[in-house]
């Protein structure tokens, strides 16, 4: 496994994906090897799993067990009348050898959500030796899937929407996930397609894509850095997908499944490294139709999964950094420095016996700054975004957070000024965001989708019902 932590003195990891530290016993500092971590006996594979579950250590690509052949997973592509996406996609799974040793690739069923059109979707179909499952009414994304899934006899699944594309090679990588029995699924990072010239809103994708999670692997989780991963492109146990999507979601069924899997106690996991591509809106209206769509299914998540949709969650120190936002000017920029004063001098005193470096602590103290300026301005430009601009005229409080918000929101995606012309269509973004979340809640969603939530320092993993899960007390014992 390669170490994705610093090592520090006295046994002490510092997580490079995220803002984390752990002490490691003598015993296991024996498991390190440079930067990786020696897997072998019942005390090091639980260490490994423990250090999994920090995002303190991943599989290293190179040494992963030997994938299984593609003839044991079947893709499923759900598709409505989208012909010429899915030929593209058809065309990027077929063999690439440049002889007749190709490995043949994998099988293919293609599951039409009734389309307007079926021939044309037949066609295609026929053109590349794929399967076709006609369903006579359309049924949504999850109900295409789980149409697929129930006829698929291969112990893996690939879910596969008909606008991202992908090869075998890719397949293969994500295939070698699932030799730990612990994985039920494992995603790519999926980017919008580079195209010249293109539309703003496709310029904007591939930029700063929703579907696309970032560069950091690591395990899929409420309350983790990455929380969801969308079955755009899954790789899965078949077994375990098998009538696994509720179909009653047209949106957000990504969310509800990856989540329910994990409360079972199975890990997803986001592999970066292995990146898809995937088509954008052709235009702004439709653009906005899919964010207003991911909106929507902020509301009925939040009536299934309660706390965990919260959209932002807060100790008290990060409530104080919160309260910038509204702040009269004055103490409005003094708020963040002094939050994050305090805290570096608190994590000083409890980590500088353990031998952290001032650096690392200071980094620490600056990355939990960060995370919640982060959810505050996303809580308050996006979720709370239309109660905020009907407030507006007649509030000097509801302005001054409004204005705030977006601003920090912005800057904290700005990595150029060029990029400021098109990263205003992160308001725009946020608009449609915001109208989908409050249709969602008109159609009976839980508020829940709009109210952050206080935890507690201490505060541990907490499943579906909002109980908290018992850790895995196997593997914290080693």
């Amino acid at each position: 496994m390669r170490l994705t932590a610093r090592h520090h003195r006295h046994g002490v990891l510092e997580s490079s994906l995220r803002p984390a530290v752990a002490r490691m016993s003598s015993s296991v500092r024996a498991l390190l090897e440079g930067d990786s971590v020696r897997v072998g006996g019942d005390v090091g594979t639980g260490v490994v799993r423990r250090l999994m579950e920090l995002d303190m250590a991943v599989p290293w690509p190179d040494r992963l067990p030997a994938a299984p052949a593609l003839e044991d997973l079947t893709v499923v592509v759900p598709v409505r009348d989208r012909p010429a996406g899915l030929d593209r996609l058809l065309r990027a799974l077929a063999p690439r050898a440049r002889d007749d040793r190709a490995a043949p690739g994998p099988p293919v069923l293609v599951v039409d959500d009734a389309s307007a059109d079926p021939r044309s979707i037949d066609r295609v179909v026929r053109a590349h030796g794929a399967r076709l499952l006609r369903l006579p009414a359309n049924r949504g994304p999850a109900g295409a899937r789980t149409a697929g899934i129930a006829t698929v006899s291969t112990p893996y699944v690939a879910l596969v929407d008909s606008d991202v594309t992908l090869g075998p090679a890719d397949l293969r990588r994500l295939l070698a996930e699932l030799a730990d029995p612990l994985v039920a699924a494992v995603a790519p990072r999926v980017r919008a397609h580079s195209t010249p010239a293109a539309h703003p809103v496709v310029r904007y994708d591939q930029r700063w894509g929703a579907l696309d999670l970032g560069t950091v692997p690591g395990l899929v989780g409420p309350g983790r850095r990455v929380s969801y991963v969308p079955t755009a492109c899954w790789v899965a146990r078949t077994e375990v997908l098998r009538g696994g999507f509720d179909e009653t979601l047209r949106v957000g069924e990504d969310v509800d499944l990856a989540w329910r899997l994990v409360d079972r106690g199975w890990w997803v996991r986001y592999v970066p490294e292995v990146v898809v591509r995937h088509a954008s809106r052709p235009g702004l209206r439709a653009w906005c139709r899919q964010h207003a769509g991911y909106g929507e299914s902020s509301g009925p998540l939040a009536r299934r999964h309660g706390p965990l949709l919260a959209p932002a969650r807060y100790t008290v120190g990060g409530l104080v950094v919160a309260a910038c936002l509204v702040a009269p000017a004055g103490w409005s920029t003094a708020i963040p420095p002094g939050v994050f004063a305090v805290t570096a001098l608190r994590l000083r005193g409890r980590l500088a016996p353990l031998g952290l470096p001032p650096r690392s602590v200071l980094r620490l103290a600056a990355a939990g700054l960060r995370a919640n300026l982060e959810q505050s301005s996303a809580l308050v430009a996006r979720y709370w975004f239309w109660p905020l601009v009907l407030a507006a005229p007649s509030s000097r409080r509801a302005r001054r957070l409004l204005v705030r918000g977006v601003a920090v929101d912005l800057a904290l995606r700005l990595r150029h000024p060029a990029d400021l012309p098109l990263l205003a269509l992160r308001v725009v973004e946020n608009a449609a965001f915001a109208w989908g979340t409050v249709r969602g809640l008109a159609r009976g969603g839980s508020m829940r989708a709009l109210l952050p939530v206080l935890i507690g320092s201490r505060a541990g993993p907490r499943g579906s019902s909002g109980r908290r899960r018992p850790a895995r007390q196997k593997y914290l014992s080693r």
